[in-house]
Formats: C-alpha cells, structure tokens, sequence
C-alpha cells in the first residue's frame, strides 16, 4: 500500500481524552494546558497543538474576559462521543465496498490531508493510491466534513464489487489487520492486568496518567477499526473485547480521575 490514511496523533488524543474523563463539552484553556502538562506536554507545545486543532477543525475557542474556553467540534468530536456510547449495530454487509476515488493535484496538499485524515476518522481504508473504501456508505458525513472541494482536484464517490477471492487480501491491506490485531491484542492484554488490581485508585494525578497510558492509544487505534461485518474479520478480531474492558476500567477508574480533573476545572473558573 504506498498511501496511508492519516491517523490522530497521540497528542491530540490526549486532548480528547481529557474531555471525554472530564464530561464536559467545554474546558478552560488554562485548566487544559495545566492537565495536558501533568501528560507531559509543555505549555508551549500545548498552545501550539491547540492552533493546529483549530487549523484542522478539530477545536473551537470562545472568549469569556481574559480566559478561553475550548470544545472538540467535527469528526474527532463525534469519536469521543461515540467511544462513551454503545456501539450501534452493524447493518448486514451488501458485498460490495463503498468507495471514494480522489485526484488531488500537490499544490492542494492540505486538502489531500484533510481528506486522508477525514475519512481514517469516520472508518475508510487506503485500498490504493487514490481509492479509499469502507464497508458502510460514510460518504454524506465525509461530504459535510470537508467542505468545498478545490476546482482542481477530484473526489467521487463509488462502489467496488469484488470477486469473493479477493474480498480478504482487499480488505487486510486497506486496513492493515494483521497490524491492527496485534496493536489491540497488546492493549487488552495491559488492561486486563489493570483491571486484576485489587486497590482502588485515588483521585490524583497518577490516576489521570495511568488511565491515559491505558487507553489513550488503545482508544485510538480502536477508531483504526473499521467495525467490518464479521464475514469480513479476521478470526479472533480483538476489537470487540478490548472495547469491552475498557468500559470495565472506566467504570472502576473513571470516577477518581473525573473527580481529580473537576478540582483543576473548578481551580480556573470553570
């Protein structure tokens, strides 16, 4: 596969990861930038991912006297919200994928971009250069989530009927499975150990951190997964369990680092 679907950086998972534990829809950016450096990030850098969310329509800012207050809007919003809900059910397979065919010359790079990372959000694969596929139409929410497409460059929608035996080879490479499993595999395998302690966390920071190391990136390689029908998984698909301790963890470790981040909401006015 020589194109890639862009993927969210870790760093922007953190981001919503804070206001998915938080239950807010709006944080204080100076609350924000305080807990993103108990993650490790400086203050610095955290300004700076914030300009590159708002760049990206991933973040929103409004002003209320000196302070800013900041919420996730777009694709990555709907992702937080959709990893604290159950999974809605997968409608029967048609056979066929649906697809989107782009042409989008270089000096439209930041379109090109925004596509890629667009349509990885909202479950699409790299088939090959230029043809992205999914197993369910999300062609109505990419459409709306990109916005004006430059004259120049070409994004068509379609559908790609497949010869059985090369459904499998297809699908494994558009989403890179094999990697994918083994990524999940390993995630599970750190919460389940989690989950085996006895102790109860505490309301600090040390919980805050944990929780994110836990399931920052699990979380986000579980939006790598494309919620295939089960005719196209692999056997063993980890997705589905995985998804399932997660929401054991959250339900034990949750509320002591929802409590921890509410005391550094409410220390800068929020």
């Amino acid at each position: 596969m020589s194109e890639s679907v862009a993927r969210r950086s870790p760093t922007v998972g953190l981001v919503a990861y804070l206001f998915a534990i938080s239950g807010r829809e709006e944080l204080p950016g100076a609350a924000l930038v305080e807990l993103l450096g108990e993650l490790g990030l400086t203050p610095a850098a955290s300004r700076q991912l914030f300009a590159r969310m708002r760049a990206a329509g991933q973040l929103a800012g409004r002003r209320s006297g000196r302070r800013t207050h900041h919420r996730l809007i777009g694709p990555i919003a709907a992702q937080v919200a959709s990893l604290q809900s159950a999974p809605p059910p997968r409608e029967p397979w048609d056979g066929q994928l649906h697809a989107v065919l782009h042409h989008v010359p270089e000096r439209e790079r930041a379109f090109r971009d925004r596509l890629r990372r667009v349509a990885g959000l909202l479950g699409y694969g790299s088939l090959q250069p230029g043809v992205l596929v999914a197993a369910a139409d999300r062609w109505a929410e990419l459409e709306a989530a990109l916005g004006p497409v430059p004259p120049d460059a070409v994004v068509r929608r379609a559908r790609l009927a497949l010869d059985a035996p090369d459904v499998p080879g297809a699908v494994s490479a558009a989403w890179d499975l094999d990697g994918l499993a083994a990524d999940l595999h390993g995630h599970h395998a750190a919460v389940r150990a989690a989950l085996a302690e006895t102790d109860e966390p505490p309301a600090t920071a040390d919980t805050v951190r944990r929780l994110a190391a836990l399931t920052n990136q699990a979380n986000v390689d579980l939006l790598r997964d494309p919620g295939l029908p089960p005719e196209l998984r692999p056997p063993d698909w980890p997705g589905d369990a995985l998804r399932r301790d997660l929401g054991a963890l959250a339900t034990r470790w949750l509320p002591s680092a929802r409590a921890f981040v509410a005391s550094r909401v409410a220390a800068h006015g929020g």
